[in-house]
């Protein structure tokens, strides 16, 4: 190149784009975009370079070009390139010229050589510095590079691009038919290339035509369309070198001399506010005339074309649309052939390349939006690959890089297809892109207001609509201030992107309300009042969006919360809606003076009634700075009134993965339909649909389609038809009366099941219950099956005779005739069977009765064997689920009268039946009527009541029982029943204590569980009692009465060891252990893991026995030989050094893995996992990976326990296969015998961890049987597997196993913090205590009472209020709150003090005062001190 040369005065750079995005303060490259058809060097925006080629620091220019072929829209193209990090001194010039160099090169492949004389271009290099943000820019022209002083940026940006042009849009569908040979299916590719290229080159078909419209439904005030025919387009001229043409142009009527400024309009209403969403859209529309007339007249011809060979036809659609950025200057017919037809051969050739990997599979859903996000002052197009949703991974990485380049904030969902820009015609007919329904209303109303002056201003983030009284022609005057200020708060999360619905209507918030059960259907259409609350729940519901919520109790208080909102203002951004008496109002800001304290509120008055005139609305103080008292000593604020305030936080999620709902089913319900007068509506809670009749006690269920696609289609005869449902019996043997005695009976069972839930159950407890759905597709009622019943297509119910004969609209059996027929004695085919039966008398036995008989008999036999497995066999045979709960009445009562190894094995027969025999809410409801019945069992069994009370303390123990029973079967019962002492003794004596949980397990002596040490201990005296006596017959009737057979290897390991003690004992051993194997008392498994386990312990043993590795390899071959050890072991004992020498790599991971998965407990860092993970470079060991996971877990917290299974669902994401997952709890389940001599609980927690990957997607159900089939029958393992199942079938299974290591609740602590603040604050407002009491235990944390405990008591010390112990005192007597957590809360308060009392000064001698208190009510346990300074005394005399 020349030397640099100063330029003129008048060659000036043009910035449009905001500064902030063009200097970004981080290192890279960054390409200017301009326009043909703006004035040279002028930079609309900036596109950040993304990828970079390997071998050096330069960009990859083909993927760069690729996207921003696709990026971009025709009539904007790369113009330069401004390096980021640079120096804009010395080296200045010299990066300017190799990014000018970049640019130029990027030019040439993105338009591929198409007529343009690249090298005469005038491109723009700058070089930006990170500290000061001074960007230095140069030019090029012919080849000098010239430093640019003049730089000007434009103030009417938005009005600068659409007042020069217009969009023009094209839509083309295309069905391109593929022909490939059958047998050679290579050439697919070549056919589909070779057809593709055919559609490409038919885009300049000079037959082809394009109709050039306005789109408006009012005709009259647009052209009429126009046709351009391909024959008149120009292809060859370069569109730089076409010159504009001036409007008077427009006005022939020649289509080859019309610009495009004839269809644009030519005022427009708001002249000021002109931008991508009221721009002039031009549609185009392709039509090919394949039937056009020839030059010569001619006959028709066909020509034949024969195949070669057998071929197949496969289609391949694509949806084409495309946008360009036109001057309304340029011809028509240049606009066409210079931007339309290059931008969809663009489109289609990388649709082409997308479709090209996956030719012969299931071809990419390619869809191509066009977006507009905030910064950006011209529209971009994406394509995106939607076969499996928006959601998928692989579309939610393209998202992340698009925001990356265009330097798009991550914490918004901008460019997600709802956003994108939507072409349909306006209501008003102007044609323009749409966004909302209705009339457009006033935005930003407070820009331009100054502020109150004297202090540190915070104002809301980001643009708002004004919503006021009789808006929309909605008359709402004197109720609706609510209504709108929600309105404003839900248009400011639709204009920040945040979600797309429209803000709802009146009738569609109070609709929100009813469906949440909030309010009653009365409310819809009512003209009733709204508060904060009722606020928060519709955001919740219609976006998902959390809130705060802050009380005070006057007016004259607000004031104080000015720092707390200016925090709001400052971090979150949303507006506020403040309700107080019977106004509310919207805060848009706060003024305040950290010196004097004097704050002043940014109010917008939802309360005006006047036009959307701004300047009225300001002068009238509707939108204005309020102070608490104005000059004048009035109140803004009521002081006699109590003020909620709502704040709504901005959704803390990854846009890009999940965003705010698009459509409000917050809930998963689906619109209502009715049918037959009964009211159905869908609900998507589970992996299929379900219906719910209301006024039935259970849900039937229905398949109706994928959660995404609830089915339209009801079909009424796949339901189970209540109503028809008859006992079976033999009308045929019944007499006259005793089937008028059964009609009566079905008549009452109908009446039942169709409208009285309560009466199914044997009390009125938990009858709400009764309708919520049934989790996992389960039927309410177990047992049921679904009976398909024939209606007609009114709707009506049709009685179908039997064997499907007659009936209206049925065709009748066979043979049926209309004549009466009579049995004749003398016809030849008379038969005596025929002869009517003569009816006689029979009793009808009460089902209930004969069930009760059954289970005393089965209960007899359990208490005898203690067979679980043939119990819960025998209860399963005999059937009558519905009678369950009597079963758990009578197992109950009569292990209450025997000894405590009968009541220990009811216990374990309740928790073995749990879920898989007996649902939740039978045990439930047995447990109801026993409490029921403890006055009648009181009179029998002396200690009843201490009795029951310690079974219900049992089930709670053992998860059968939820807490919550005990609050709610009290409120049930009479207070002077033994029902209700029951419930008191329970939660005092057993539940309340510490460590309640062993004691109560350990109340009956635990005869049914031995732990491993006493195993171990027996197994030893046995064997050394053999070696003196020999008796291999007794030691062998000794090993089977341990009952342990999953424990045998550990005979076999200490067997061994004796025989190397003692020398003289070998022969004995040896014969022992041969005769066990022979009976079959030690299985082949068995033997193998106990030699295998004494092999990995030889290291130690030769401490204590030196020759123990020599005497070992002398065992093994004698074992083999005689037949009871299996020769394999020989050969896996026997590996040479290349086994040895993986074995050590496998012992490596182990120990990397393991420092690891510490760390991880310790950070909670997955991503700093899965690097070390794929550092290690060993993902044949990933299974090995996952079994270390579990078994570090397992011996931890049930935090650890959480985060092992939260980072399985990451790992099966990331770098783990389902087959790793599975072959790990293979590994797991195989050494699950091992697991449990460490960890006594082993297989329970296996099962859960299982049935937890299950309902977290990792694994599917069909994996369990794949996992069960490859372990041995009646194994551990195999038994863990079984249970897993049970726990997946389970009722409600998905929120249990979520929460079954205490998580599942999505809540941080600090969100939990958060909720327990605002439910003490809204009790001390006024609540009312049983609801305090309801909130607490909704949250779902007990573990975390003790946080309830010291904000209540801190709550209680600052507003010197002391209601806050009557919520303590309830929450204890129920059981809500544990002595434990009662004593933690207080502990925490104590350990606090100093801090505390900073704020409050008489802290400690209120925190004395209800040390004191809580001693005399028995909150607090012995060990708590009754005092935290030495003026304790005095602070109680004091109060």
């Amino acid at each position: 190149m020349k030397a640099t040369e100063k330029v003129t005065d008048e060659d000036t750079i043009k910035i449009l784009c905001p500064r902030l995005i063009l200097i970004k303060k981080e290192p890279g490259l960054q390409w200017l975009i301009g326009s043909p058809f703006f004035p040279p060097f002028t930079i609309i925006s900036t596109l950040k370079s993304i990828h970079t080629s390997f071998s050096s620091s330069s960009p990859d220019f083909i993927k760069e070009s690729d996207d921003l072929r696709t990026l971009l829209i025709k009539g904007f193209d790369v113009i330069g390139a401004v390096v980021a990090g640079g120096s804009s001194s010395d080296d200045g010039e010299k990066n300017a010229r190799e990014a000018i160099g970049w640019a130029r090169k990027l030019r040439e492949f993105v338009i591929g050589g198409g007529g343009e004389n690249l090298e005469n271009r005038e491109l723009i290099g700058a070089v930006a510095g990170l500290s000061g943000g001074e960007v230095k820019f140069f030019v090029e022209r012919n080849g000098n590079v010239m430093a640019v002083d003049s730089v000007v940026y434009e103030e009417n940006q938005e009005n600068f691009v659409w007042e020069r042009g217009c969009l023009f849009r094209c839509n083309l569908p295309i069905k391109m038919p593929v022909y490939f040979p059958v047998k050679n299916e290579t050439d697919a590719e070549k056919m589909y290339l070779r057809a593709a290229e055919a559609v490409a080159s038919s885009f300049k078909d000079p037959l082809a035509s394009y109709m050039v419209e306005r789109l408006s439904k009012d005709i009259s005030s647009v052209p009429q369309p126009v046709i351009i025919r391909g024959v008149d387009l120009d292809f060859n001229t370069d569109l730089t070198n076409i010159k504009l043409v001036d409007d008077k142009a427009a006005q022939d009527s020649d289509a080859k001399k019309l610009t495009c400024a004839h269809f644009c309009l030519k005022s427009k209403s708001s002249p000021g506010l002109i931008y991508v969403e009221n721009a002039d859209v031009i549609q185009v529309s392709v039509l090919f005339n394949s039937s056009g007339k020839p030059p010569k007249s001619s006959a028709p011809l066909a020509e034949y074309f024969p195949a070669l060979e057998e071929a197949r036809l496969f289609f391949v659609n694509f949806e084409l649309e495309v946008l360009c950025y036109v001057a309304k200057d340029l011809l028509l017919m240049s606009a066409i052939s210079k931007l339309i037809i290059p931008a969809l051969v663009d489109q289609f050739d990388s649709m082409k390349k997308a479709v090209l990997p996956k030719l012969l599979v299931q071809h990419p859903q390619l869809c191509s939006y066009h977006f507009n996000p905030p910064g950006l002052l011209h529209p971009i197009t994406v394509i995106y690959e939607l076969n499996y949703g928006e959601t998928e991974l692989k579309q939610v990485e393209v998202r992340r890089s698009l925001h990356t380049r265009l330097g798009l904030p991550f914490d918004r969902p901008l460019l997600r297809i709802a956003n994108a820009l939507d072409f349909s015609m306006m209501k008003d007919g102007s044609g323009n892109i749409s966004k909302r329904k209705g009339p457009s209303l006033l935005k930003d109303v407070h820009i331009g207001i100054p502020s109150s002056g004297g202090g540190v201003v915070s104002l809301v983030q980001g643009s708002y609509e004004y919503h006021h009284y009789l808006q929309d022609g909605f008359d709402d005057s004197g109720w609706g201030c609510a209504y709108r200020s929600l309105q404003t708060i839900i248009s400011w999360f639709r204009l920040q992107h945040y979600t797309s619905i429209d803000v709802p209507s009146h009738r569609e918030i109070q609709q929100a309300l009813v469906e949440i059960g909030d309010k009653d259907p009365s409310f819809i259409g009512s003209r009733e009042w709204i508060g904060a609350i009722e606020l928060s729940f519709v955001l919740d519901k219609l976006l998902g969006v959390s809130c705060k919520i802050i009380n005070v109790r006057s007016g004259a208080e607000l004031p104080e919360k000015c720092r707390e909102l200016a925090l709001h203002f400052e971090n979150q951004g949303t507006p506020i809606m403040i309700g107080g008496g019977v106004l509310a109002y919207t805060l848009l800001g706060v003024d305040y003076n950290e010196v004097s304290g004097d704050c002043a509120f940014l109010i917008l008055d939802p309360h005006y009634t006047g036009n959307d005139d701004h300047k009225k609305i300001v002068n009238g103080g509707w939108c204005g700075w309020k102070k608490a008292i104005d000059s004048k000593g009035r109140n803004f604020f009521l002081h006699d009134k109590f003020y909620n305030l709502l704040l709504p936080q901005r959704p803390s999620m990854d846009p890009l993965v999940s965003d705010l709902r698009f459509v409000p089913s917050h809930l998963g319900l689906y619109p209502s339909i009715q049918f037959n007068n009964l009211a159905f509506f869908y609900s998507s809670f589970g992996s299929e649909s379900e219906v719910l009749r209301f006024g039935d006690p259970v849900a039937s269920r229905v398949c109706l389609g994928s959660r995404s696609e609830p089915s339209t289609e009801f079909r009424f005869e796949d339901c189970i038809d209540w109503t028809s449902v008859k006992m079976a019996t033999s009308e045929g043997f019944l007499t006259d009366e005793q089937r008028e005695m059964l009609k009566t009976a079905s008549q009452n069972a109908e009446n039942l099941l169709s409208s009285s839930p309560k009466g199914l159950f044997p009390s009125p407890l938990f009858s709400d219950h009764h309708l919520k759905v049934p989790a996992a597709g389960k039927s309410g009622i177990a047992g049921n099956a679904v009976r398909h019943v024939r209606r007609s297509h009114s709707g009506k119910h049709v009685r179908v005779k039997k064997d499907g004969g007659g009936g209206k609209g049925t065709w009748g059996k066979l043979l049926d005739t209309d004549v009466e027929s009579h049995i004749d004695r003398n016809d030849p085919n008379y038969d005596s069977g025929e002869e009517p039966y003569q009816l006689v008398g029979a009793t009808i036995s009460d089902p209930l009765d004969d069930y009760k008989k059954a289970v005393v008999s089965i209960i007899e036999e359990y208490f005898s064997t203690g067979d679980v497995e043939v119990a819960a066999s025998d209860l399963r045979e005999l059937g009558s689920s519905n009678y369950h709960l009597y079963f758990i009445k009578r197992l109950v009562s009569m292990s209450m009268d025997r000894h405590d190894k009968e009541k220990e094995m009811a216990s374990v027969l309740l928790s073995a039946l749990y879920a898989d025999v007996i649902s939740p809410s039978q045990i439930r409801d047995g447990f109801v009527i026993l409490l029921e019945s403890a006055d009648d069992l009181a009179v029998d069994i002396l200690d009843a009541v201490d009795i029951l009370a310690l079974f219900v303390a049992r089930a709670v123990v053992d998860d059968i029982l939820p807490p919550a029973f005990l609050t709610r079967a009290k409120k049930a019962l009479p207070e002077s029943s033994k029902g209700f002492q029951v419930l008191q003794t329970t939660e005092k004596n057993y539940l309340s204590a510490p460590h309640h949980a062993e004691l109560v397990e350990r109340r009956w002596g635990g005869s049914t569980h031995i732990t491993v040490e006493e195993v171990k201990k027996k197994i030893a005296d046995l064997l050394r009692e053999y070696v003196e006596s020999g008796d291999a017959v007794e030691a062998c009737r000794c090993i089977r009465e341990l009952g342990v057979s999953f424990f045998h290897h550990e005979v076999v390991k200490r067997a061994l060891v004796l025989a190397m003690e003692i020398r003289t004992a070998e022969p004995l051993i040896l014969k022992l252990l041969k005769e066990a194997s022979e009976e079959g008392l030690i299985s082949s498994s068995q033997m193998a893991k106990g030699f295998a386990r004494l092999e990995e312990s030889l290291d130690d043993l030769a401490l204590d026995i030196p020759s123990a590795k020599s005497l070992f390899q002398s065992l093994v071959p004698k074992a083999i030989s005689e037949g009871w050890l299996d020769a394999s072991f020989m050969k896996s004992s026997g590996e040479d050094g290349q086994a040895q020498a993986e074995d050590e790599k496998v012992k490596r991971f182990k120990e990397e893995v393991v420092t690891i998965i510490h760390e991880y407990f310790l950070s909670d860092d997955i991503p700093e996992l899965i690097r070390s993970l794929e550092d290690l470079g060993m993902p044949e060991f990933n299974p090995i990976f996952l079994k270390k996971l579990i078994t570090l877990a397992m011996d931890r917290k049930n935090r650890e326990k959480e985060m092992a299974s939260v980072l399985l669902s990451a790992l099966h994401i990331e770098i783990f296969s389902t087959e790793d997952i599975v072959n790990g709890f293979i590994m797991l389940l195989e050494s699950a015998e091992d697991t449990a001599l460490d960890i006594l609980d082993a297989s329970n927690e296996l099962a859960l961890f299982l049935a937890r990957a299950v309902i977290d997607d990792v694994l599917v159900p069909l994996n369990l049987e794949e996992i069960g089939s490859k372990l041995q029958p009646n194994c551990s393992g195999s038994e863990t597997v079984c249970m897993a199942r049970s726990l997946i079938a389970a009722r409600h299974a998905g929120e249990r196993l979520l929460r079954c290591w205490g998580g599942g609740t999505g809540w941080a602590v600090e969100d939990a913090k958060d909720k327990i603040l605002k439910l003490l604050e809204e009790y001390e407002s006024g609540g009312v205590l049983g609801e305090a009491c309801q909130c607490i235990r909704d949250l779902g944390m007990p573990f975390f009472n003790h946080e309830v405990v010291k904000k209540a008591l801190v709550m209680a010390m600052e507003k010197k209020n002391d209601r806050m112990l009557d919520l303590l005192q309830v929450c204890f007597n129920e059981g809500l709150i544990t002595i434990n957590q009662m004593t933690k809360g207080f502990t925490r308060i104590k350990d606090g003090m100093d801090d505390l009392a900073l704020d409050i000064p008489n802290a400690e001698e209120k925190f004395n005062f209800y040390v004191e208190y809580a001693q005399k009510k028995g909150w607090l346990l012995a060990s708590f001190g009754s005092s935290v300074g030495d003026g304790s005394s005095k602070a109680v005399a004091a109060t």
